[in-house]
């Protein structure tokens, strides 16, 4: 049997998923261009936090300012936000920004509420025990702020809108609704009302399509909330930030379209599920990318029999308890857990 690790768990340890698959099947390893991509240390984050594009740095945004929200991607998504979170701390208290006036929001728009667990994953001991971390609730504390172009009233999480500052933190990767995940969805729908949720929901998507009305919507949501920053990383195959771009939502997104989709090429794969199990010679084609697909595979492996060709997609995948987010792959670990997911 051949055996392949699959990168995993971002998070929870970085354990990978093993998988074997017998000798005489063909394995291809499609992985994504920015997989070996070097970490950046605090230093290089620290820099280009300080270096935004489109508005002015943390440190003199913030000057005069009373309070600060820093708002969070969730548990789904694998960004390590600590290290971002204390350069963006460090700006603060350059701006003369008390630390008891800073406090977290985790964005998880329909997701479930973070625990104190998840919180620790994503910032780690020393942050969540100092500084106040809450979840958003899209059912209520809900303020309407006004209208998109598209029609869409735009709720948003009352205490946030009330900061005085407000820099959100996330990362970038293809997503089939708004193009890009990261940027503005981070605001909508990460801190919006279950209703305003709901109604962008039902705009056109389309993955890497800047123009997708679901993404423009996003990014007028953020303009009426009045986010001072955005920082959004790109991860790479251990779940590291590789490079991170702060700025305006919408321009750090723009300005660096071609870098980010070049950092997620992956190779040309053949079909999937290609006439799988239809006869003893066929060529069969899987993709092996979510936990729950392991399962099928294995209820599959004894119908199919030869000139197998299994293609297994990777990047940084799975977060336990929880939807996982990847490079262009979504991972699921004890899924069966949440009916709701």
């Amino acid at each position: 049997m051949q055996t392949y690790l699959l990168p995993a768990n971002n998070l929870y340890g970085n354990c990978p998923v093993e998988i074997t698959i017998p000798d005489s099947w063909e394995m291809t390893v499609c992985s994504f261009a920015g997989e070996h991509s070097p970490s950046l240390t605090f230093e290089e984050i620290a820099a280009k936090i300080n270096t935004p594009s489109g508005v002015p740095p943390i440190h003199e945004q913030a000057k005069g300012c009373r309070d600060a929200v820093i708002i969070l991607d969730d548990i789904t998504r694998a960004t390590p936000i600590g290290s971002i979170a204390r350069a963006v701390i460090h700006e603060l208290e350059e701006a003369g920004m008390p630390r008891n006036k800073i406090r977290f929001l985790a964005a998880v728009g329909t997701h479930r509420a973070m625990y104190r667990e998840d919180f620790v994953r994503k910032l780690d001991e020393e942050l969540v025990s100092e500084f106040p971390t809450y979840s958003h609730n899209p059912f209520f504390n809900n303020v309407y702020l006004g209208k998109t172009s598209y029609g869409i009233p735009i709720e948003l999480n009352a205490d946030a809108v009330a900061a005085d500052f407000k820099v959100a933190i996330g990362s970038i990767a293809p997503h089939g609704a708004v193009g890009l995940a990261g940027g503005a969805k981070t605001i909508l729908p990460g801190i919006a009302s279950i209703e305003t949720i709901r109604r962008s929901h039902l705009l056109q998507r389309g993955r890497w399509n800047k123009e997708a009305p679901g993404r423009q919507n996003a990014l007028e949501a953020t303009h009426i909330f009045k986010l001072n920053m955005k920082i959004d990383a790109l991860l790479n195959g251990k779940g590291d930030i590789a490079q991170i771009f702060a700025g305006d939502p919408g321009q750090i997104i723009d300005d660096n379209y071609e870098e980010i989709k070049a950092f997620y090429k992956t190779p040309k794969a053949s079909p999937i599920f290609s006439e799988a199990g239809a006869s003893t010679d066929c060529l069969a084609s899987c993709m092996i990318m979510t936990i729950p697909f392991l399962s099928i595979y294995n209820a599959i492996l004894p119908f199919l029999h030869t000139q197998i060709k299994v293609m297994a997609v990777h990047g940084t995948a799975v977060v336990p308890k929880c939807a996982g987010y990847s490079t262009g792959t979504r991972s699921w670990k004890n899924w069966e857990m949440d009916p709701f997911l």
